[in-house]
Order: C-alpha cells, then structure tokens, then sequence
C-alpha cells in the first residue's frame, strides 16, 4: 500500500489535491491476490482525482477494526447520492453527472481479513 501511495503523490500535486496516507499497522496482513487490491485501490484513487475538485483532501488510509484490516479511500469530492449507493456495483452503472461537486461525503470502505 505504501508503493501505491507514492506512485498517486505526483498525481496528486498535479491536480492540486492534497494527499494525505495513514497507514499505521504496520504488521498487518492481507489475505488476497495484491494485484487485484492494488487494481481497486487505483480505481478508488483514480475516481477521487476526477471527481475531487481542485484544492480538495484525498486520505489513503490502512487501519484494523475488531481485528480486521480495513483500507480507506476518503475525500471531498461530490460523492454518490443516497439514491445511486444502492447501484454502484451494477455494471456500466453511472450516477447523474449533473450533480454539484460541493458535497462532502464519507469513505467507500471494505473491511478485509487481516490473515490472523
């Protein structure tokens, strides 16, 4: 995770973003492929950037949560609305790009075994 984290800085600093990582476990581990996390994490970064406006706060974050590793990808973009949360993992599924892009909203987050 911490490769990824610097690979996005240069992104980050050319879309005037400020990119924050807290990864502190440092003896975690992931049970599951690392290319297909890695693939998602930059997805989930790669969204923040485009739809964070300039001068907004992107977080990379790695934390344990009743024993479990949970990555975080928070920021201040315009976020998905209530009604579009519920199809986001529908294939091709776009929200409305008509929304504001001054909404505030929290982390898409998957909790993840820790290999213990």
């Amino acid at each position: 995770m911490r490769q990824i984290a610097t690979d996005w800085h240069h992104v980050m600093a050319t879309h005037h973003l400020r990119f924050t990582e807290s990864i502190t476990p440092r003896d975690v581990c992931i049970a599951g492929d690392k290319t297909a996390v890695s693939r998602v994490l930059n997805i989930l970064l790669d969204n923040a950037v485009k739809y964070t406006p300039s001068a907004g706060n992107i977080e990379l974050a790695l934390e344990t949560k009743n024993g479990n590793a949970v990555i975080a990808v928070r920021d201040t973009g315009i976020g998905i609305s209530n009604e579009d949360q519920s199809r986001i993992f529908e294939r091709f599924y776009r929200a409305d790009k008509a929304r504001s892009r001054e909404l505030e909203v929290p982390a898409l987050a998957w909790p993840l075994p820790n290999g213990s």
